[in-house]
């Protein structure tokens, strides 16, 4: 599906959806990354897109079988030519510039419309009224939400940086994985020795209280979870992870149907979220084995994400700035969905389904298009959202 499908040959403005910070890499050519451009004489990165650059798309799209650096097999991608400016002060406090630059993009992370960052210090994007009569700017409630969004997102932020250092640990050498693996949930026989063990950092979460080891259980149960169940979509927008995270804290808080989403028995010290995502066939990031009976690599993958922590990630090799940019995201969702669900689920309002599969039906049930932070969850590729 176009990223564009209702204009599939759209020419003319786009906005970069991407947290701020991170970047969109232009090459000279399509259907390249880094490790494939360097490879291939007179390819080069011309340029590194953000969310605040000038970007316009000048081709019609190009699908091409691409070799994906984040699920590490061959997929097919769609880009587009842009022409793109930018002049910026990077966080290493240099000045970047770039003017008319033209080059290729792969077209998932570019949106018509302007939608705000998840976790930015950005006010929420206006749309131009449709006159050109001049109207005052100073809009007294709307400058106090933006204030409020933008304090709750630094607060977030600055606790997901906190907690990074304590969540993700790589509990399985990626080179030499066990040819068969033991306990009665995964999880429990393989990380909760690790986390029942670790340090709580002095953190306050929403009310004020403090931040207790089940929290950090918590978290770092779901933010595995995310990442393997959807680390390929995370390039078409952090709705899709925040997606699976807002399903997880809906059967988490499913009391009347806490049996059919959480089974035990659960090691002490998880809390209800935990024990919602880690129970044995909940979730498909945690099957030991695929239909066929053959290892499960997204498991791997929960088992050892690109942390800070981990010398390695679950290829067996340090964590490529791509992974890394997709951890950090995925610690601060679920940060906030654990520690400020208020804010979390202000994000996704009216989001109350308790299902999704990627790429599936679901016979008998009703495909549903819930949105998250504005963003709607259409892909079905990444995610399709039933109500049951």
């Amino acid at each position: 599906m176009s990223s564009f499908a209702a204009d599939p040959y759209y020419y003319g403005k786009v906005y970069v959806d991407r947290e701020n910070e991170d970047w969109l890499t232009a090459f000279t050519e399509p259907g390249v990354d880094y490790g494939v451009c360097a490879q291939n004489k007179g390819c080069e990165a011309v340029g590194w897109i953000d969310n605040r650059s000038d970007v316009e798309i000048v081709s019609p799209p190009v699908t091409l079988p691409s070799y994906d650096s984040i699920e590490k097999k061959v997929i097919d991608k769609e880009y587009v030519q842009v022409i793109f400016s930018y002049d910026r002060i990077n966080p290493d406090g240099k000045r970047a510039q770039k003017k008319n630059v033209i080059g290729w993009v792969e077209s998932a992370s570019l949106k018509k419309q302007k939608f705000a960052t998840f976790f930015g210090s950005d006010p929420e994007p206006e749309e131009c009224p449709p006159t050109e009569v001049a109207k005052p700017s100073y809009k007294p409630m709307k400058q106090a939400a933006d204030l409020k969004r933008v304090t709750e997102n630094q607060n977030t932020v600055a606790t997901a940086d906190a907690i990074t250092p304590y969540i993700g640990k790589c509990v399985v050498n990626p080179k030499a994985l066990p040819a068969k693996y033991s306990g009665e949930i995964t999880y429990d026989t393989y990380v909760m020795p690790h986390m029942s063990k670790q340090a709580v950092p002095n953190l306050k979460k929403e009310g004020g209280k403090p931040v207790t080891q089940e929290d950090m259980v918590d978290i770092d149960a779901l933010a595995r979870t995310m990442y393997a169940e959807m680390a390929g979509c995370y390039r078409h927008g952090l709705h899709y992870p925040s997606a699976v995270a807002r399903i997880s804290l809906n059967r988490a808080n499913a009391s009347g149907r806490r049996a059919e989403f959480i089974h035990g028995p659960h090691k002490a010290g998880k809390g209800d979220i935990s024990k919602a995502v880690t129970s044995n066939y909940k979730y498909s990031a945690w099957n030991r084995t695929l239909a066929d009976g053959s290892r499960n690599n997204s498991l791997t993958h929960a088992l050892c994400p690109p942390a800070p922590m981990n010398s390695v990630m679950w290829t067996g090799k340090p964590a490529t700035p791509a992974e890394k940019e997709i951890w950090k995201n995925t610690i601060r969702i679920a940060t906030e969905a654990v520690l400020f669900p208020s804010k979390f689920k202000s994000r996704s309002s009216g989001f109350n389904q308790l299902f999704y599969t990627s790429g599936l039906g679901r016979p008998g049930w009703k495909q549903v298009y819930p949105k998250v932070e504005g963003r709607t969850l259409d892909r079905n590729s990444c995610m399709q959202v039933w109500q049951d």
